[in-house]
């Protein structure tokens, strides 16, 4: 139950020096943000300035929030126009460019400027890992609840191409 839970984001610097006896810290500065209810399942830091953090929040939707270097802003998640479920991975790659995958339903989307472009997965598909391998194409390791692989994981190269979100499915052998 979130509803009395609120996430904090805590962030720890510290600075090691080192000393006869070996390194040590001589210096640590902490802070920390109070967020909406919500768990975070991943985060995605592409600079001090710019980061990402997602998950799922209180009604089992997609958690979104943009970090700027001075605060967590909540991102308006509605790609295709309709809340989606809550996010189990992000992937950024470059200044508002990434990719998202879904904790207990399966999708993919990618984000260009605010702009969500989804890909489809088979009914009994799901994603469990991923990782981008370019800011243009993400390798998303696919489970079919289906057992249809002998219960074996299927990696698969989602791709934006042109601009236009083109899903390639491409097995690696």
């Amino acid at each position: 139950n979130f509803s009395s839970e609120k996430t904090i984001i805590l962030r720890i610097i510290f600075t090691v020096t080192n000393g006869p006896s070996g390194p040590y810290p001589y210096h640590w500065d902490t802070h920390s943000w109070e967020l909406d209810a919500g768990m975070f399942t991943s985060v995605s830091m592409l600079s001090s300035t710019d980061g990402w953090a997602a998950g799922i929040d209180e009604n089992s939707l997609g958690l979104l929030y943009h970090w700027d270097g001075q605060q967590w802003t909540k991102q308006h998640f509605v790609p295709d126009g309709q809340e989606a479920g809550g996010i189990a991975g992000i992937a950024m790659t470059a200044t508002g460019t990434g990719w998202v995958y879904g904790s207990d339903q399966n999708y993919i989307y990618s984000t260009s400027n605010g702009q969500w472009f989804g890909y489809p997965l088979g009914e009994n598909d799901r994603v469990v890992a991923g990782a981008p391998l370019s800011p243009t194409a993400f390798l998303a390791i696919v489970i079919s609840t289906k057992d249809q692989n002998n219960g074996r994981p299927v990696p698969v190269i989602f791709a934006v191409s042109s601009g236009r979100p083109l899903p390639t499915p491409t097995p690696l052998t």
